[in-house]
């Protein structure tokens, strides 16, 4: 009788231990998560941000392309103008 209360009694400790094992294994994942959430919300507010700035580059280039023919243009208008109106002595 005595050797079944010893027998329960190591399976009651080995029970404890696996189930201590288990929750500190279950905290870290749960903290491995939210270390992961964080770096996901920081990396997509990243990728957003990188977007935008993208997106104002694209609109910067477009209108400075613009610019440049317009300048162009009217370089070639005034190429065009001195060499149809005579030079003056």
């Amino acid at each position: 009788m005595c050797d079944q209360s010893v027998h329960v009694s190591r399976l009651s400790d080995a029970s404890g231990t696996v189930d201590s094992t288990i929750s500190a294994e279950n905290q870290l994942l749960r903290d491995q998560l939210a270390r992961e959430r964080s770096a996901r919300r920081q990396t997509d507010a990243d990728r957003q941000e990188l977007q935008l700035q993208l997106l104002e580059s694209k609109d910067r280039l477009s209108h400075l392309s613009g610019v440049l023919r317009q300048k162009d243009d009217m370089m070639k208008k005034l190429d065009q103008v001195s060499l149809i109106a005579p030079t003056l002595p």
